[in-house]
């Protein structure tokens, strides 16, 4: 009876050890790469969805990094990108990596928003006193050159959930930027300084956005770029997850422990 015991507590543990930590499987690149030309590879891939009801679906994002190639302007409403993605249970998005940043002739501001579900039911008045209010956004970021190489895009959309008067992302924040000489050598540094500045303004800012903790929780979320002119801005970002403990794994343990002891004070009385 003890030899089936220890058996029977082994088994229940060790397949709750196996429930509460999700395998893990080889990174993938999002395919078929949408929205984006590759001139020098002569490769053409359907463009992103400019439907802001209707997002481009990616499916659900894999353990590791998930890269995505997009290109986005405005002509006319067309070419706008809106997609969708999963973020399984067992799983949480760590960081937006933008890895290049490819437009000519060269300018640095472009936007990033993102909303919870498989819809982007959000646009932005066309005239608003108060400011670009980003109500009903989960987040948002300024995309620029300067962010190449770091984590700034979700970082930025976690706390872009300020009030109208602080601007969501403020101006010191951009200021702080311009202090430590990020946008030194760029072409029209002074220029594009100055658009960040002015764009982190209280009348001018996306404040209102919802915000959240990082890294970024399991479920299903929408992004629109946007590009507020007709020249093409091509980008290169990396979805980076990573898995997470689950509340059913925690519970689970318990659960299992709780039968072990039932089992053993059961024993004793056989």
């Amino acid at each position: 009876m003890k030899h089936l015991l220890k058996t029977f507590s082994l088994a229940i543990t060790t397949g709750m050890v196996a429930i509460s930590f999700p395998s893990v499987t080889n990174a993938f690149t999002m395919s078929p790469t949408p929205g984006f030309y590759d001139e020098e590879g002569g490769m053409s891939y359907d463009d992103l969805s400019d439907d802001r009801l209707d997002p481009t679906d990616l499916g659900s994002l894999i353990p590791g990094v998930n890269t995505l190639r997009a290109s986005f302007f405005n002509d006319g409403g067309v070419g706008l990108d809106y997609f969708t993605f999963t973020v399984d249970k067992g799983q949480a998005l760590k960081a937006i990596v933008l890895n290049d940043w490819v437009v000519d002739p060269f300018e640095d501001i472009a936007f990033i928003g993102i909303k919870e579900g498989d819809v982007f039911d959000f646009t932005f008045p066309n005239s608003n006193p108060a400011g670009f209010q980003a109500t009903g956004l989960l987040g948002w970021s300024h995309l620029r050159s300067t962010q190449v190489g770091t984590n700034k895009i979700l970082e930025e959309m976690a706390i872009s959930n300020l009030t109208p008067e602080n601007g969501g992302i403020d101006e010191d924040y951009f200021q702080a930027e311009v202090d430590e000489g990020v946008y030194a050598g760029l072409p029209n540094q002074a220029t594009l300084e100055q658009s960040l500045l002015n764009l982190a303004l209280p009348q001018n800012s996306q404040a209102g956005a919802i915000g959240f903790d990082l890294p970024l929780k399991a479920g299903t979320y929408s992004m629109w770029l946007r590009q507020g002119n007709a020249n093409p801005i091509s980008v290169e970002l990396d979805f980076e997850t990573v898995s997470v403990p689950e509340p059913t794994g925690v519970l689970g343990t318990t659960v299992a422990f709780g039968l072990m002891t039932l089992l053993r004070k059961k024993g004793k009385r056989s």
